[in-house]
């Protein structure tokens, strides 16, 4: 099951029913208070434009933002204070980030990849991808489950059984139990 999630620097534009959203905590485009509590009902994603910034799920890297240099330290300094960071970046400078982590020898964040294909499918080793680019908001589609962005991963899984498996269940514990005495 995947989800889907809207990011503006107009968080106006953005649907107001949107599931998650994500928006900037630094720079030109920062999201007042305001804005986030627009959304009270949506997953809230943090994106950082400057590696400076010692806060948020996602750092933008991209022209005018972070360098796929500074995401390094950026993840690392993060990961020092706990959080499981994500790099945004678009698919044409992956190969750059990926480069820089593995010479570094630090290993790869979560990825948010852009890749504007107007295709919903979720790259294989990412998280997210941004799949559509229109002038009021982009569109990405999300994992079920984002490290570091949503909370721990508390999906229960009910099993239906036969009244025969509830059977064996019930033997084999009380079976159980008496060895356990």
């Amino acid at each position: 099951m995947t989800r889907t999630m809207y990011d503006s620097v107009d968080y106006n534009a953005i649907p107001h029913d949107a599931q998650m959203v994500a928006g900037y905590i630094d720079g030109h485009y920062k999201w007042p208070e305001s804005a986030w509590a627009r959304f009270p009902h949506a997953v809230h994603v943090q994106i950082a434009v400057f590696s400076t910034t010692q806060a948020g799920h996602v750092l933008d890297v991209e022209k005018g933002n972070a360098s796929p240099q500074e995401a390094v330290g950026w993840v690392q300094r993060r990961r020092e204070q706990g959080a499981d960071p994500t790099v945004y970046c678009d698919l044409s400078i992956y190969p750059e980030v990926r480069k820089e982590f593995l010479a570094r020898g630090v290993a790869m964040p979560h990825i948010w990849l852009a890749h504007w294909d107007e295709k919903p499918l979720i790259e294989q080793g990412t998280v997210a991808k941004q799949y559509h680019h229109q002038s009021e908001y982009d569109t990405s589609v999300v994992a079920d489950f984002w490290p570091g962005v949503d909370k721990k991963n508390t999906r229960r899984v009910v099993l239906e059984l036969t009244p025969e498996q509830e059977q064996m269940i019930d033997h084999f514990m009380s079976w159980l139990n008496m060895w356990v005495k």
